[in-house]
């Protein structure tokens, strides 16, 4: 009884030092986000390195550090790192999964590294996120059509593409009845 009676203060002290210092890793990580964003990708990398040399499993971190590869041209050391942060990414990560899925599947799709991972990527993406955020569902399924065309999988590009068309995003209309209208003269 004395040792669960120990355990629960120790984890009632502890509790608030941890949610602080997610707090102010998810400050950190949106600083080095916003000076990505502005080109200030120097400081960017000051920030993620340092915070990886405290925790080089900081699932955000790591995909920062990932998108920063990927602009760089190291695909292989962006997908590197996007597969790392998704075997580390927790409930407490600032960033959500699905949407580091979606950028891997970018990743592999960008440079025509791999369209099978890609399509897998897009899929577990799909498979998770909130089918609600209209925006993002509507470029997974049509990122996901692209690779499907790609590997001559057009019946599945077409499927995709009009699911994509359901998400009544007007952004991409155009591009989905374009694309939609290429499968046909195949």
């Amino acid at each position: 009884m004395k040792n669960i009676i120990v355990f629960i203060l120790l984890l009632s002290i502890a509790s608030p030092a941890v949610g602080q210092r997610v707090k102010k890793s998810h400050e950190e990580i949106a600083s080095a986000a916003e000076l990505m964003h502005q080109a200030y990708e120097e400081e960017a990398r000051e920030i993620l390195d340092s915070l990886l040399s405290v925790d080089s499993n900081n699932s955000d971190a790591l995909f920062l550090r990932s998108l920063d590869y990927w602009h760089n041209g190291e695909i292989h050391r962006a997908i590197e790192y996007c597969s790392k942060a998704i075997e580390t990414h927790s409930r407490r990560c600032y960033y959500d999964l699905d949407y580091m899925y979606y950028r891997r599947g970018d990743m592999y799709y960008s440079y025509a590294i791999n369209y099978s991972n890609a399509i897998e990527d897009y899929s577990k993406a799909y498979e998770l996120i909130n089918k609600s955020d209209y925006i993002h569902c509507c470029y997974i399924l049509y990122y996901r059509a692209l690779c499907y065309y790609e590997i001559g999988e057009n019946k599945k590009a077409k499927q995709d593409l009009l699911s994509a068309l359901d998400c009544d995003y007007d952004a991409l209309k155009d591009d989905i009845l374009s694309f939609i209208n290429l499968i046909h003269q195949k």
